[in-house]
């Protein structure tokens, strides 16, 4: 009778581990950008899962066996393109399952850039919340006209902000903002017809530089008379505080802003539900800051 037991608690303990470890997902998706539109659109209706993880750096990812099993149990997966997703070795139909959806965003993108960053064009946000969309309706057309509403309600809200800043931008002549490191905004640049000058050529806001890369920054900013640096999210803004400590002695004040590319979000923005809409008004508003409106 004992043994019994035994083995019955032994095949209820693998039952709850086999529990605990389902993590499959209706939705998955490769970055924040396209969590956070399916997100808007499904909100509890379907599961979502986000490969890169809160205050995870995107470009050098690799996802777990766990994550790579989750792709291919998904009903839809989204990616961003063989480049910046270089994992899937251009080749997804290894990686997702027979019954998959899959969306690869870049194939949306119609504006002709050499730029990896499309994401950082509001424009093309909108286009992409109207496929997305669509492919969740076929997996779930039950719920349509709950998806449509959501979409075209998120659609709206980017749109009205995307507006204003057409609007303010055209109303201005020659925008130049400076940039500390790593500028992935050209879509943004072209978009809006404003000029984003990186500071130095390094890809990495947290470089060491020598000091006649200081000297030559301090030049920079001194000879333009900027008073507002901005930076990169998630990254220690080594680079740009280095030059504002400078300028301080001399005193000279340089206030840093951050300028989001919405590559990821901290830990923080995450659990408070920060998304691609406030990210971009609160970008927005910073550019004002920074040209004294």
């Amino acid at each position: 009778m004992k043994k019994i037991i035994v083995i019955l608690l032994f095949i209820f303990s693998l039952t709850l581990v086999s529990c605990k470890n389902d993590t499959n997902f209706d939705i998955v998706t490769t970055t924040y950008f396209q969590y956070d539109i399916v997100k808007n659109i499904v909100d509890d209706k379907l599961t979502v899962d986000v490969l890169t993880k809160p205050g995870v750096d995107n470009h050098d990812f690799m996802p777990s066996s766990t994550q790579m099993a989750n792709i291919k149990n998904s009903k839809l997966f989204i990616f961003t393109s063989y480049k910046i997703d270089s994992w899937l070795n251009e080749n997804v139909s290894q990686v997702a399952g027979k019954e998959t959806i899959v969306i690869n965003l870049n194939d949306y993108n119609d504006v002709n850039i050499n730029d990896l960053h499309y994401w950082t064009d509001p424009k093309l946000i909108l286009n992409f919340i109207n496929v997305v969309k669509d492919e969740i309706v076929k997996i779930d057309p039950d719920n349509k006209d709950f998806y449509v509403e959501n979409a075209t309600n998120y659609y709206n809200a980017i749109n009205n902000v995307h507006l204003s800043m057409e609007s303010y931008f055209n109303s201005k002549d020659n925008v130049t903002i400076y940039f500390a490191g790593h500028n992935a905004m050209k879509y943004f640049e072209d978009r809006y017809k404003i000029t984003i000058i990186a500071l130095s050529n390094t890809s990495k806001p947290d470089a060491d530089l020598t000091s006649n890369q200081i000297t030559s920054l301090l030049e920079v900013i001194k000879e333009n008379s900027v008073h507002f640096l901005f930076t990169e999210e998630l990254k220690e803004p080594k680079v740009a505080t280095t030059i504002k400590n400078e300028l301080a002695e001399d005193n000279y004040e340089l206030t840093l802003l951050e300028l989001h590319g919405y590559h990821n979000v901290t830990k923080e923005d995450f659990d408070n539900n920060v998304s691609y809409l406030q990210l971009l008004e609160r970008n927005f508003n910073n550019i004002k800051m920074a040209l004294g409106d």
